[in-house]
């Protein structure tokens, strides 16, 4: 498990370095609190049953959800999870698993139609990109 304090502390010595290393009149020091990263997660159809609110509890604070893959395939529980995550409160966006060889605008179009329209507070979207080695051709 991550120990949140030492990260602290190890931050606010790498800015302290860092911060002496420039002269005073040049910059500002701004304080954070708190860890410096969020913790989140990505799900698909295989992830079976998600259960969002232990996810929150868990103190994860943000999810993507694999909406689509190519230019035809939906993620099969994309909708239920983007309710469920919503449900839960937790900050969710979508992902588009990207196929190298297939259509940039049918994807497109597989994405925009499945997720639909943003909303206040949802994450922007992603796209995942794998490239297996026999792909390194493309």
């Amino acid at each position: 498990m991550l120990d949140y304090a030492a990260a602290a502390e190890e931050r606010e010595l790498q800015m302290t370095e860092a911060n002496d290393s420039i002269s005073n009149d040049t910059h500002t020091t701004v304080e954070a609190t708190g860890p410096s990263f969020l913790n989140g997660v990505d799900i698909s159809h295989f992830q079976g049953s998600v259960d969002f609110e232990k996810l929150k509890a868990a103190g994860i604070a943000f999810v993507f959800i694999k909406a689509t893959e190519g230019g035809t395939l939906v993620d099969e529980k994309f909708a239920v999870y983007w309710k469920a995550a919503k449900a839960a409160g937790i900050p969710r966006g979508a992902y588009h698993f990207f196929r190298p060889k297939g259509s940039v605008q049918a994807q497109i179009a597989n994405f925009v139609n499945t997720v639909g329209s943003l909303k206040v507070g949802d994450l922007p979207p992603v796209v995942d990109l794998e490239v297996p080695e026999d792909w390194a051709n493309i």
